[in-house]
């Protein structure tokens, strides 16, 4: 792979430089929105590999030390993706708080790992074993839905319903989980052929969210609310 990309002498030369965008994407990030109280953690990234080299290691130290210098009032935190076999990760080190994407029953995952639903809550548990001291939080839950059907179908407003009764039920039997975030509130365009692991999806549309393209709440959008504002806030 690398020798397709002839700009570059090196293959160092070449990490160096996406690692020096990164890190000027994120000082940017930060002094643009500093002042937005809707804030609470800075993200360096976003389901970067689930079993991190010492390439993203270097970049995980050196951007959460790069957050804490601009702003040392608000946490950081990172977001993998949420898949059993990957393990503790001891480079997750330098970070406040481990995001987990998770999207069991819903994908079928590496080797059909979040096949599973009744899965998950082993998952969380062992998520906790690995990181005892660090604030663990969901940063993504969803599943699409854009017709009317069976609970059993996916992408049907029953399936999702349930999806989301199911997980939220998982989340709220952990007492030291400290969030949870859906994803996502609202449907918007993403790419042509997009089908997000819906079997008859509406390509480009992202249909994970709980209000329609148009602004009309679907179903699931009731229980995610009744969840949340019955859930003691801090």
């Amino acid at each position: 792979i690398w020798s397709e990309i002839p700009v570059y002498g090196h293959k160092s030369t070449y990490i160096d430089d996406i690692t020096g965008r990164a890190l000027k994407q994120l000082r940017r990030n930060i002094e643009t929105n500093a002042s937005h109280p809707s804030v609470l953690i800075w993200s360096i990234a976003n389901e970067l590999s689930s079993e991190p080299g010492a390439t993203q290691g270097r970049y995980i130290r050196r951007a959460t030390k790069l957050a804490d210098q601009l702003d040392p009032t608000r946490a950081v935190g990172l977001a993998v993706a949420g898949y059993p076999a990957a393990g503790c990760q001891r480079r997750y080190g330098p970070l406040d708080v481990v995001g987990v994407n998770d999207y069991f029953g819903w994908y079928t995952g590496p080797s059909g790992s979040l096949f599973d639903r009744n899965k998950l809550s082993a998952y969380l548990d062992s998520l906790r074993s690995c990181y005892p001291k660090d604030a663990i939080m969901v940063t993504e839950f969803g599943a699409e839905a854009n017709r009317a059907g069976s609970v059993e179908d996916k992408g049907t407003y029953a399936f999702q319903q349930d999806f989301v009764n199911y997980h939220l039920g998982v989340f709220a039997s952990k007492p030291w989980l400290s969030g949870a975030l859906y994803w996502a509130l609202n449907e918007f365009r993403v790419r042509p052929e997009w089908d997000g692991g819906n079997p008859f999806p509406s390509s480009p549309i992202h249909q994970k969210a709980l209000i329609h393209y148009d602004g009309t709440p679907k179903p699931a959008f009731a229980d995610v609310r009744r969840w949340f504002t019955t859930t003691p806030q801090f």
